[in-house]
């Protein structure tokens, strides 16, 4: 059946609060998603499959109507879902497809076994629902970042996750996926061309680079897992120099698997030669050959276990000679580069986490870089878990965390101030919980005072929820005069079977941080993770985490104002906070008004933000095609920001200049409450 006899019927699931990921395989369509009740606030839901799919019948039944078609994949406008869905049976996975969920329709591109040719501007997203995809660049022109990621959507609020950023001096000849999803983001003014396909090719049809090549083999399993379902063993790169012509090959592997994963990245360095397996950690291996290749070899989930994981996998191979990728005078890159290329400087690549506001980064020995400790200012209630899932060396090492990180305002080191006079301080409160809970200190912890807490006997794990509501109630019965964000900060090795929904609300406010005590030999639950916000699950008896973690819960938006996210989840309002006005009042009236809050007229500096922006106009019911953005012209006639933000001057949106005593509403931008700042 075509594609287009599909669109009266596609429909597509209740889809989640609770959702960790907008990737979705057909295996977790079958066993995480159909008759769920679960709703997921996207806009769009794209359903793509594997070339020479025949399924159509069982998609017919799981659908929502759309409008759109092209070649093998259907993307539909989805403002609402359906309350309910076909009862389907078993849906057959035997060949593959796959579900993106997306707050707006980038480009897609579906690789097929026949190489296609593509020149990418702004964002395009790859699909293949079976995993596995090759790039090999062609050209590139232009100066900026080119950011090759997982996933698909807007950002790692809806699962994208940036693996390399390159520009075009140093963009490799080759990429390497095992991912079924992949997104290629180009700075605006950049032009790559690209060939690609989803033809592995095999040890008798291998993929042919040349000497001088560099290759690079990316795979993450944190948007989609698929690529390590049991059985599927195409994952592979079969590499040929030439016409086996034998060079010196030098590579480098970062290697991260997921806990559950007790596989490796496999290479066999000649045909039909040893194959050697690599685990976790960092590796450098040089070798001569004219042929080899590089295999992911992971332990293998069931499908009913599908799902996402923290593999993280980043080779980069040269082949000799090594050609010079030196930055040259102009940012133009072929498949043949100039070794006599001058270099010349430009603009580094963006690092992960370079967020306008909220800055919790840490230097290579985990300390602040650009914060300090004492300048947190958090109302955090710690859970302490007093029973048997807890192990008397845990529990000791868990009372220890708790001592080490309070100080006072007299103290030289920088951690938590618990003096109440200070201009930054947290108050502190422990529980102690078993069977029922007990309070030890009331939101009065002070650095002179322990925590005094034994293992009980006969409790053999506790309820999470019921904990939950004593530090509830402890928080209520002791307001904050000064507005701070409340924490709860579970230390435990209980494995969650209550139903989490009583921390869902608390969670739209709050903070809730799980530090995971596990064992020697015991594997991380899942239930724990979902127990705590986004972003503050770890398992980890390093004070110095859980300092960054407060550090980060600390950046948050007052009521009254919406937060933009930006690239780390655990502060979805380090792109700052929005008020927006309909009233049309002249631009140094919008100005002043932001001003005496605090605030700046909003600036755009990316699409994203762009978006945002025209969201809160669209809020407040404004008829006017126009609104003030940030922007005022200097002295020098070029018109400049007015802003603390990152640097960048693309505008996204269109721009027309007018008068500055034209009435025209507007979108304030203020800081975000954080570590030093109240003033928010």
């Amino acid at each position: 059946m075509p594609t287009s006899a599909v669109l009266q019927s596609l429909l597509l699931l209740c889809l989640a609060v609770g959702i960790n990921g907008y990737v979705y395989s057909c295996e977790e369509v079958r066993y995480k998603l159909i008759n769920s009740n679960i709703a997921q606030n996207t806009t769009f839901a794209c359903v793509f499959t594997q070339e020479g799919y025949n399924k159509w019948d069982q998609l017919k039944k799981i659908s929502i109507a759309g409008y759109a078609t092209s070649d093998q994949w259907v993307c539909k406008s989805v403002l609402a879902y359906a309350s309910e869905t076909t009862k389907l049976g078993v849906l057959d996975c035997g060949q593959e497809f796959t579900l993106v969920l997306t707050s707006d329709v980038p480009t897609f591109q579906t690789p097929t076994k026949q190489p296609r040719q593509r020149a990418i501007r702004g964002r395009e997203t790859f699909i293949q629902p079976h995993t596995y995809m090759w790039f090999h660049t062609e050209s590139c022109l232009g100066d900026g970042d080119i950011t090759f990621s997982t996933g698909a959507g807007v950002g790692e609020q809806e699962e994208r996750y940036v693996l390399r950023t390159f520009q075009c001096w140093n963009m490799p000849d080759w990429i390497f996926s095992f991912d079924n999803v992949n997104t290629i983001y180009v700075d605006d003014g950049i032009v790559l061309s690209v060939e690609y396909s989803s033809e592995p090719g095999g040890s008798k049809n291998p993929t042919k680079v040349a000497k001088g090549d560099n290759i690079v083999v990316l795979t993450s399993g944190r948007a989609d897992d698929v690529q390590n379902l049991k059985g599927r063993t195409d994952n592979r790169a079969y590499i040929q120099i030439g016409n086996k012509d034998n060079a010196d090959v030098s590579m480098d592997m970062m290697i991260n698997l997921d806990k559950d994963n007790s596989g490796s990245v496999a290479v066999q360095k000649a045909y039909a030669g040893t194959t050697y397996n690599y685990y976790n950690g960092t590796r450098t291996e040089n070798f001569n050959t004219g042929y080899f290749e590089v295999r992911w070899e992971p332990s293998g989930k069931d499908a009913p276990e599908i799902w996402n994981s923290q593999d993280h996998i980043d080779i980069d191979i040269w082949i000799a000679p090594k050609t010079d990728r030196t930055p040259p005078t102009t940012t133009t890159k072929t498949t043949t580069p100039s070794p006599t290329s001058a270099a010349a400087t430009t603009k580094a690549p963006k690092p992960a986490g370079d967020d306008p506001y909220c800055k919790c980064g840490v230097d290579k020995f985990g300390f602040p870089a650009g914060w300090k400790y004492n300048d947190i200012w958090l109302d955090v209630v710690v859970i302490l878990d007093t029973s048997e899932a807890m192990d008397a060396s845990s529990l000791a090492d868990a009372t220890g965390l708790v001592e080490s990180f309070i100080g006072d305002a007299n103290d030289n080191v920088d951690f938590l101030i618990t003096d109440t006079t200070a201009p930054f301080y947290s108050r502190v409160g422990v529980i102690a919980m078993a069977d029922t809970a007990q309070v030890l200190y009331n939101l009065n912890m002070t650095k002179t005072d322990k925590v005094q807490a034994a293992i009980k006997k006969g409790v053999a794990q506790i309820n999470v929820v019921d904990a939950f509501n004593a530090a509830q109630k402890m928080l209520s019965d002791n307001p904050s005069k000064v507005g701070a964000r409340q924490v709860i900060y579970y230390l435990t090795d209980t494995d969650p079977t209550n139903n989490l929904s009583p921390l869902y609300q608390f969670k739209t406010t709050g903070v809730v941080i799980v530090n995971n005590f596990l064992q020697a030999g015991e594997l991380e639950k899942d239930g724990l993770k979902e127990l705590a916000s986004y972003g503050y699950y770890y398992s980890d008896t390093n004070y110095m985490l859980t300092l960054q973690s407060f550090c980060k819960a600390n950046c948050f938006c007052n009521p009254g104002k919406d937060a933009l996210a930006g690239t780390d989840p655990a502060t979805p309002s380090s792109g700052g906070c929005y008020h927006p006005s309909s009233a049309a009042v002249p631009f140094s009236k919008a100005k002043s008004t932001c001003a005496a809050d605090g605030g700046i007229i909003a600036v755009i500096h990316d699409d994203d933000k762009g978006r945002f922006v025209q969201q809160q106009m669209a809020k407040t019911g404004t008829k006017s095609d126009y609104y003030w953005i940030g922007y005022e012209k200097s002295g020098d006639n070029i018109w400049r920001r007015r802003t603390r933000t990152r640097t960048g001057t693309w505008i996204p949106v269109p721009v027309r200049v007018r008068g500055c005593q034209v009435g025209f509403p507007y979108v304030c931008e203020f800081p975000p409450c954080a570590v030093g700042n109240k003033s928010c």
